[in-house]
């Protein structure tokens, strides 16, 4: 069994980061002196066993092409996520009991942040794409002009159709950066270039992991609000997890609270109140969906704006159908899984 905890990107350094190996014992201590946790077993026999693993970063987002034969590997996400293509061959992906099947020019497998994946091999070549989700909704909202909210976060992809033309727009440019970046780091790559690569894998990523973002993306742009209200809504979102007063947002933005609730409710179908709860709701719910289950229920509630639980519970249920300890429980038992 391998284990490879994606907790962290790859060494950083200029050029790539390579490990070869046919006796799974060389392969963990290579990977074992790059800071890499991983222990190694055999899918089959010792002479099925080979890996060829190359790492390139740009920045936070990390590239990776894998040649793998009779290997079984645990993959621990952490907060990042990762689009493993196939090149050639196959792989399964099993987190929990839900199962993906990789192949070649059909499908990819898309890992969540905190997922553990039991990945299967036995004889494939894969390219993958490993970056965090930061800013998913700011990068969908600048992409389509339509106005998201964190729960976009909730309709992620599970695997990826790369006869789509999003998806093998994706495939594809990861192979040309992976290819170009390699090439140019001989002469020295610079943080521009490396900067402007993963900028337009992060758009493509979005693009094709987001289906609610690729239906709105071309389509001729909704208005999002006027400048102020946009103002508004953003600062609510900033400062949702604090004990805000929206009283206190209308005078930064210098109206009045009627003048701000009114146009608000205008803009957006609810008012400002309405809306800051609905982002404490949906943090909590982020959180508690992908968090790696350590947290409590309180701990939830109060990082995320909430000073009882009592409220914040019922609120939780009245939205997502469930209590949120429920939500935890299911995240746990997922876990373990």
């Amino acid at each position: 069994m391998t284990l490879l905890k994606f907790s962290q990107s790859p060494p950083a350094a200029s050029g790539a980061f390579v490990i070869e190996a046919r006796r799974p014992e060389v392969a963990e201590r290579q990977f074992n002196e790059a800071g890499q946790d991983i222990s190694i077993g055999l899918l089959g026999e010792p002479d099925d066993y080979h890996v060829r693993f190359m790492a390139l970063n740009l920045s936070e987002c990390s590239l990776l092409t894998i040649k793998n034969s009779g290997a079984r590997v645990g993959l621990q996400l952490g907060d990042y996520a990762d689009i493993c293509i196939p090149v050639s061959g196959g792989l399964t992906y099993q987190v929990g009991r839900r199962r993906f099947d990789g192949s070649a020019g059909h499908t990819a497998c898309v890992g969540r942040p905190f997922d553990t994946i039991d990945l299967t091999v036995e004889k494939t070549t894969s390219m993958c794409l490993h970056f965090p989700l930061n800013d998913v909704v700011e990068r969908a909202e600048r992409l389509t002009g339509v106005a998201f909210t964190s729960s976009l976060l909730q309709n992620m992809s599970s695997t990826l159709d790369l006869t789509d033309p999003k998806s093998n727009a994706l495939a594809r440019t990861i192979k040309m950066i992976f290819t170009e970046t390699l090439s140019l780091d001989s002469v020295g790559l610079g943080p521009v270039a490396r900067g402007n690569f993963e900028e337009a894998l992060r758009d493509l990523a979005v693009l094709a992991l987001f289906p609610d973002v690729a239906a709105a993306y071309g389509k001729e742009p909704k208005p999002t609000g006027s400048l102020l209200m946009r103002r508004a809504r953003d600062q609510i979102k900033t400062v949702s997890a604090t004990a805000v007063e929206i009283s206190a947002i209308a005078r930064q933005l210098g109206v009045s609270m009627r003048c701000l609730q009114e146009n608000f409710k205008k803009e957006y179908g609810v008012t400002p109140k309405e809306y800051l709860l609905m982002c404490r709701l949906e943090n909590a719910h982020d959180i508690l969906t992908l968090a790696n289950g350590a947290k409590s229920v309180t701990d939830v509630a109060m990082e995320c704006g909430f000073p009882a639980i009592g409220p914040f519970a019922a609120k939780y249920r009245e939205k997502y159908g469930e209590l949120p300890s429920e939500t935890l429980k299911r995240l746990r038992v997922r876990v373990k899984a």
